[in-house]
């Protein structure tokens, strides 16, 4: 739990930067969430919270495509 609270401080410092975050946030145990500690096997209960922040992510990374395109000087 203290990780976790670490997270939503970091979250509230991070929102005065001009950054793109992602709101969702997913806590994972190593003994539910992975299959002999490597595979990524979430548990039932977090299939939801993943899927939640995988589609914020990649939400963010296309609406920033155009922008580091034109940082790498393509665009």
């Amino acid at each position: 739990m203290i990780k976790a609270r670490a997270v939503e401080h970091l979250r509230l410092m991070m929102g005065e930067l001009p950054i793109a975050d992602v709101r969702a946030q997913v806590t994972l145990s190593l003994l539910t969430d992975f299959e002999n500690y490597n595979v990524f096997r979430p548990a039932a209960q977090q299939e939801n919270a993943v899927d939640t922040m995988l589609d914020q992510v990649i939400a963010w990374g296309e609406a920033l495509r155009p922008l580091r395109g034109h940082a790498l000087g393509r665009g």
